[in-house]
């Protein structure tokens, strides 16, 4: 994959080096690359090396930082089946994620993160060790379901009363 990349980007940059254009972009492979008329080869190389560079995925810390949001909200929440904390623990994510918004419902992205997380708690890691990753990700995908209407039925609440405050208040 990196020697294919680096022979597109080589073929790339030879064909347009031969042009002799005035700077322009082009998108090769899905990586802007900046190619100036004249260009120097040895500054082209180092180009081609840091976009490659660019497309090797760092070690990532999210799994760990997931692992400790979900850690953050399930120890606030007691003695409780760890049933209960995903349940618990994904209704205060999703509130989370609603607070400060007029009426809105989760986004596709945010129920993602929220199932990201979700998939860092006991229960899931149990299910995927003992049923297998579909298994698990069933689960998460129940939680979902079932607390999604919860919390955003409890938004609508909280606005319609907070709303009808302010209607008191301007009375």
């Amino acid at each position: 994959s990196d020697l294919r990349l680096d022979n597109q980007l080589e073929r790339k940059a030879r064909r347009l080096s031969r042009r002799r254009r005035s700077p322009e972009r082009v998108n090769a492979g899905g990586v802007a690359e900046v190619v100036f008329r004249n260009a120097d080869p040895e500054l082209l190389a180092r180009a081609r090396d840091r976009i490659a560079q660019s497309k090797v995925p760092a070690p990532t810390e999210e799994p760990r930082q997931r692992r400790e949001v979900y850690q953050r909200y399930a120890s606030k929440l007691g003695d409780r089946s760890p049933q209960e904390c995903d349940q618990l623990v994904a209704r205060q994510l999703m509130s989370k994620l609603l607070s400060g918004r007029k009426g809105q419902e989760l986004t596709q992205d945010e129920l993602i993160r929220v199932g990201r997380v979700l998939l860092e708690g006991p229960v899931v890691q149990e299910l995927e060790q003992s049923q297998g990753e579909a298994a698990s990700r069933a689960y998460v995908g129940k939680l979902l379901t079932q607390a999604r209407p919860i919390v955003e039925q409890h938004q609508q609440a909280k606005l319609a009363k907070e709303k009808s405050k302010d209607q008191g208040m301007s009375l």
